[in-house]
């Protein structure tokens, strides 16, 4: 278990005390302090004594650096991603290995969980995947590589490298050169190596964002679609299907970032990468509202018109299937 922390003194022992916790004790957590100025490191190294911690410091080089320092120490046969912020309910890691050591056909590279979110206002029990499709899943089977990366892909399967458990011989190094949307690259690049994948259903990991924008870092939108479009452009794989899946994932991520940037700040790079995205996306596009919407994205790079009207249908129009008719008319009047 990797736990990369940055000057979260006031809140990272909830974390490290849900670890040690875990009901099954045959694990190690690796802490990565990323050069604390707050008393971080100092607080851990004089609080917890345990066997099963191993502290290490480093000077600042952002989160992607620290996971990749705790992937080369760890020694298990998988590892997993815990955030300071959040923290963990018993029963997880007992879970995780009798899931991963059962008898089965096959062993999954790749084991994942959903979320509880926990936010000021409500607990929210959220499913691993995040947007409703006729596409179905079970957590009883193993599924092919080619089969979750289209449901991760189509259905918006969640991103976050945290409530997982990666095969550690295939795990990639997190790219540090990406500043925002590094877990979906890190995430998409595995996926790409594995061959087997399980879905649970049951939620252990706790996504805490009471302070959102503050305890997590904010970016601007300009360096959060550069993020995304590096991820993109960083992914390697060598069939057309599988490109245009991980377009339609990534357009996705991107189309509310692309609503708000200021024209005047917009790069031509990124304009050329996003129309590539769109016109690989739309290929895989599920439904015509999908096709429709990938296309006015385009669009509305070129379009001040478009793009208001656009933002003003995601706002009065929150769910897509009632976007049919909106859409319909859109599409007339093109």
């Amino acid at each position: 278990m990797i736990l990369p922390t940055y000057n979260r003194k006031s809140c990272i022992a909830r974390m490290v005390d849900s670890v040690l916790q875990q009901s099954f004790k045959n694990f190690e957590l690796i802490i990565i302090d990323d050069g604390s100025t707050d008393g971080t490191f100092e607080m851990l190294k004089e609080k917890y004594k345990d066997k099963r911690v191993r502290l290490l410091r480093q000077e600042n080089g952002g989160v992607s650096s620290a996971r990749n320092l705790g992937i080369s120490l760890a020694k298990g046969e998988y590892v997993t991603f815990v955030d300071s912020d959040d923290y963990l309910l018993n029963g997880f890691f007992w879970d995780a290995y009798y899931t991963l050591q059962r008898p089965q056909p096959y062993k999954p590279d790749l084991l994942v969980y959903p979320n509880i979110v926990l936010t000021s206002e409500k607990i929210i029990y959220a499913d691993f995947f995040l947007t409703n499709s006729s596409l179905e899943y079970t957590s009883t089977l193993l599924y092919k590589q080619e089969d979750f990366l289209k449901a991760f892909c189509l259905m918006f399967g969640n991103p976050q490298a945290c409530a997982k458990f990666f095969k550690r011989k295939i795990i990639n190094h997190f790219r540090k050169h990406i500043s925002y949307g590094e877990d979906l690259a890190f995430v998409i690049s595995f996926l790409l190596k594995s061959s087997y994948i399980q879905v649970k259903n049951q939620q252990y990991y706790v996504y805490v964002v009471l302070n959102s924008g503050l305890s997590r870092g904010e970016l601007s939108i300009n360096k959060k679609i550069d993020g995304l479009l590096l991820g993109f452009l960083s992914l390697k794989c060598s069939f057309n299907q599988t490109k245009r899946l991980i377009a339609y994932n990534y357009i996705k991520h991107l189309r509310f970032y692309i609503l708000k940037i200021d024209r005047k700040t917009i790069k031509k790079e990124q304009v050329l990468t996003i129309k590539t995205i769109c016109e690989l996306a739309r290929r895989v596009a599920p439904s015509t509202v999908d096709y429709l919407e990938i296309f006015l994205l385009e669009k509305s790079l070129e379009s001040v018109i478009i793009r208001y009207l656009l933002a003003y249908i995601y706002k009065k129009y929150p769910k897509a299937h009632k976007l049919q008719s909106v859409f319909r008319k859109i599409r007339n009047f093109l």
